[in-house]
């Protein structure tokens, strides 16, 4: 603020003054500019952990059912086992 007192003519504060108006518009478009990207790159980045994620779970469930398959022919054959006696 001293600076723009120091300088003494109206024309070359108010050409500061465009200038700086200019600079925070560039620099406001340029943050909004780094959000859009940054947004756009973990948007990508959670859909691969995404697809990733799916590809473990189903894995895991058809692990889970083949547990679940087994335990249920264990539990069958038990029974049988008890009948006979």
């Amino acid at each position: 603020m001293t600076y723009l007192l120091q300088l003494g003519t109206p024309s070359e504060i108010k050409s500061i003054i465009a200038t700086n108006d200019a600079t925070m518009v560039g620099i406001l478009i340029a943050v909004c500019i780094a959000f859009a990207i940054t947004i756009v790159y973990l948007f990508k980045t959670n859909q691969t952990l995404y697809k990733e994620f799916l590809v473990e779970l189903k894995a895991n469930n058809e692990a889970l059912i083949k547990v679940n398959t087994f335990q249920n022919e264990f539990v069958n054959n038990m029974v049988v086992l008890q009948k006979r006696k």
